[in-house]
């Protein structure tokens, strides 16, 4: 919650192996993504820190090849999917935290508290996630 829900690669790590689960999971039918009530946010994007390297353990490290990186392979995993996911944003949702999560989506809620961002954009860098490409097929 602190965070906001960050995206880092031990998130995407986590994220994917969950979904694989779910995919297992015949018990399963419906995945709902949201965020924690308590940090008002759905996502906050990519945590980027100097640290966070050295927060990860080797085998971590590892499995981030960088030409399959932790946050393709989750992405594949979620817009693969092959059961119903419905994204319920229920606070601020910035940049990757937009797009990574909501491009297997199958139904979209916002609440009246929702808040969408492309910060990348505003100060005149790419935006993040393909979501110049995304977006259009997701919002219409």
């Amino acid at each position: 919650p602190e965070r906001r829900n960050a995206l880092s690669p031990i998130t995407f790590l986590e994220l994917e192996s969950a979904f694989e689960y779910m995919e297992h999971d015949e018990d399963i039918r419906v995945v709902v993504i949201t965020g924690n009530q308590e940090g008002n946010a759905f996502s906050s994007g990519a945590y980027i820190s100097p640290k966070i390297q050295s927060e990860m353990t080797p085998e971590i490290i590892k499995m981030l090849d960088p030409t399959d990186r932790s946050s393709r392979r989750m992405a594949r995993k979620i817009f693969d999917f092959p059961k119903p996911i419905v994204a319920a944003v229920n606070g601020l949702a910035i940049g990757g935290g937009i797009t990574m999560l909501l491009i297997g989506a199958d139904l979209i809620y916002a609440s009246e508290n929702a808040y969408l961002g492309f910060y990348f954009v505003q100060n005149a860098f790419m935006s993040e996630f393909a979501s110049t490409f995304l977006l259009p097929l997701l919002l219409g």
